[in-house]
């Protein structure tokens, strides 16, 4: 096959398919950024900043109405649906983020069967007591590690705010907690450490990254 007979005849043909492979240049390395931080990154930066790590257990299940985040503990299985999680400080805040997903019902030719959706929450104690103290008057690991005792307070917040659209500034706020959430979305370092610049700077408006 003569492949030259493919070619464009006219300049802007060139154009246009420059464009194209540029656009599928750049979709192909997105795509691969946001599964190599979900692979291997997430687990490499929380290494490198002393933050804590770990994968969820590929289930399917859905963290909603069934699930008692109050009872959570980061030493035991993560919430249903976790890809994965950090749980981590950044300019004296405390913050958790959690990556998950789910497949939604079969409702009609509508869906999508088998296809993932992927959704991500990012939030920041601005208090070392969210819930006036309700997690941590009661917890020894308070003393030693308050990330994990304030573990079941950022899952408490992510499900009674689950349901609830993000507005338009993009925060939600309540019971010393500050978070993001980010539908249909999947975490990346870049836009990991940007949602946590921003939360900062609400708390702390002259505060730059950690």
């Amino acid at each position: 096959m003569d492949w030259a007979i493919l070619a464009p005849e006219h300049p802007l043909g060139w154009v246009v398919l420059a464009g194209v492979g540029f656009g599928l240049s750049w979709w192909a390395w997105q795509s691969a950024m946001v599964v190599w931080f979900g692979t291997f990154g997430a687990e490499a930066l929380a290494r490198e900043r002393n933050w804590l790590f770990r994968h969820g257990e590929r289930d399917i299940g859905y963290f909603g109405d069934n699930t008692n985040p109050e009872e959570a503990d980061w030493d035991r299985s993560p919430p249903p649906g976790t890809v994965f999680e950090l749980l981590g400080d950044i300019e004296g805040f405390v913050f958790h983020a959690r990556q998950w997903r789910y497949r939604p019902q079969n409702i009609g030719f509508l869906t999508v069967r088998n296809r993932w959706k992927y959704h991500y929450v990012v939030a920041l104690a601005t208090t070392p007591q969210p819930y006036d103290g309700r997690f941590t008057s009661h917890r020894g690991a308070a003393v030693n590690d308050l990330r994990k005792a304030l573990y079941p307070a950022f899952l408490t917040w992510e499900k009674q705010t689950k349901n609830q659209p993000p507005p338009p500034h993009g925060f939600l706020a309540g019971h010393g907690l500050l978070s993001m959430k980010r539908p249909c979305q999947r975490l990346t370092k870049r836009r990991l450490l940007a949602d946590l610049d921003l939360l900062v700077s609400k708390v702390r408006p002259t505060a730059g990254r950690g």
